[in-house]
């Protein structure tokens, strides 16, 4: 019932944010609107990540490379553009705040496949 209610809710929110002019399309820095076709969006100036007009700004992803910290371009939700030796260096910094925006947009997490025994 619970899955049930969240997609009607979603659905709802999802037609109340439809955008039809460039004006309402509302973008966090970095991001400019864009048409494509009939919709509206925001796509990066730098790395071409594309979110919804409007949509919440993501928190700055902090990747670690070999020691070093690497501040990636606003959009970026997760290290795999960056040199990465293991699993647990995929997932930005600071978890925390990670792991709270991807609560309100699971959709932008990074699905990781288990690592295989053999």
């Amino acid at each position: 019932m619970r899955y049930v209610l969240l997609l009607a809710a979603s659905i709802t929110l999802s037609v109340a944010l439809v955008v039809k002019t460039k004006e309402e399309c509302k973008c966090f820095e970095e991001f400019e609107p864009e048409k494509e076709g009939d919709n509206w969006f925001c796509r990066g100036k730098k790395n071409f990540r594309i979110y919804e007009c409007g949509e919440e700004k993501p928190p700055r992803c902090i990747c670690s490379d070999k020691g070093k910290k690497i501040t990636l371009d606003l959009g970026e939700t997760d290290c795999t553009s960056t040199n990465h030796r293991h699993v647990d260096d995929l997932f930005c910094e600071p978890r925390a705040e990670w792991d709270e925006y991807f609560k309100r947009h699971p959709h932008r997490r990074l699905i990781v496949e288990p690592t295989p025994p053999f």
